[in-house]
This record gives C-alpha cells, sequence and structure tokens, in this order.
C-alpha cells in the first residue's frame, strides 16, 4: 500500500509537490473563471426561465465543471499540506 511516508524527503520532492499543488490550484480558478463568466450568467442570470432544451445542457455542464474544481481544490490542499510537512519534518534540529 502506497503512504506518504514512501516519499523520500528532499527539496525536489517538495518542488514537485509544490508544483503539482499550484497547477492544481490553477487549475480550480480557471474553471471558476470559465464558471462565472460562460455558465453562470446564462443559466442563472437569463432574463426570462430557460427552456429544458437550453436548461439541461448548462446545468450538466456546470456540475461537472464545478466538480473538476472541487477535486482540483482538494489536490492543491493536500499538495500543500504535504509539502508543509516535509518541509517540517526534515527541518535540522
Amino acid at each position: 500500500m502506497w503512504t506518504w511516508d514512501k516519499i523520500p524527503h528532499s527539496p525536489t520532492v517538495c518542488s514537485l509537490i509544490d508544483s503539482s499543488g499550484s497547477r492544481s490550484s490553477n487549475t480550480g480558478a480557471a474553471a471558476t473563471v470559465y464558471l462565472l463568466r460562460s455558465v453562470n450568467p446564462k443559466l442563472f442570470f437569463s432574463p426570462r426561465p430557460l427552456s429544458e432544451m437550453r436548461r439541461k445542457p448548462l446545468l450538466r455542464r456546470w456540475y461537472r465543471v464545478n466538480a473538476l474544481r472541487l477535486a482540483a481544490s482538494g489536490v492543491a490542499l493536500a499538495a500543500v499540506h504535504q509539502a508543509r510537512v516535509i518541509r517540517i519534518t526534515s527541518r535540522p534540529e
């Protein structure tokens, strides 16, 4: 079974983990911007109620992109946390 304990504590590993955290964070931010600019105005702020034919694809896209956004945020949080743990535990005393 794989665990975080099997990762060697080196500066290279920390920078790789930081890099994946920042990439995940950027992915989550890009997904948020996409939702706010493209999907939300049509889905939630249209002057008239949308027909079922127009609403369903927008709502499906909203749920999928939001799931991606939340997953990317979770990965970023886990990566940043693990990089901090590695840095703290590998400090010379």
